[in-house]
């Protein structure tokens, strides 16, 4: 810390004292005008994926060999 610059004493700022209109000024999103989240599918697992994914690193491998 150079000399020009004191320490900043943190017991010389008193909290600031909000009233309710500040308090309550609606910044965070009420629960009912937030639209509901829209429903997801199930996860699907068909053979047809797994064979897939054997596929491609089948071609991964004879690649790097």
């Amino acid at each position: 810390m150079s000399e020009d610059q004191k320490p900043i004493d943190v017991e010389d700022e008193a909290p600031a004292c909000y009233d309710d209109a500040v308090l309550n000024a609606g910044w965070l999103p009420q629960p009912e005008s937030v639209s509901p989240e829209p429903a997801g599918h199930p996860p699907v697992s068909s053979p047809a994926a797994e064979e897939d994914a054997e596929a491609f690193l089948k071609s991964i491998y004879r690649s790097q060999g």
